[in-house]
């Protein structure tokens, strides 16, 4: 998940782009709610039989829409779950560009 410090509160695919260097962040633990879990569940539903996906992956794309956030990450899994929940998916680099 990811967020800024900009007005609207979210660090756009853009505005991570243009960043360069080292990037330091405060890590925030968070809880997981009853309205993540039913869109985690709602998100599983819409896709079930079209793909099989961890569950911590629902539930961290889940987190993300409840917050207005997208998700910064190296697995294709959030492509297709953001794409669902109608979140921002960045990849922190090409696919199949790391390790």
């Amino acid at each position: 998940m990811f967020m800024s410090d900009s007005p609207s509160g979210v660090m756009t695919a853009k505005n991570i782009a243009s960043t360069t260097g080292v990037v330091k962040c405060e890590l925030h633990r968070v809880p997981r709610t009853d309205p993540q879990r039913l869109r985690a569940r709602l998100c599983r539903a819409i896709l079930h039989g079209k793909r099989r996906l961890p569950a911590a992956d629902y539930l961290i794309a889940a987190a993300a829409a409840e917050r207005g956030a997208g998700v910064l990450h190296y697995d294709r899994h959030f492509d297709t779950l953001c794409g669902v929940l109608g979140i921002e998916s960045v990849w922190i680099a090409e696919p199949g560009s790391i390790g």
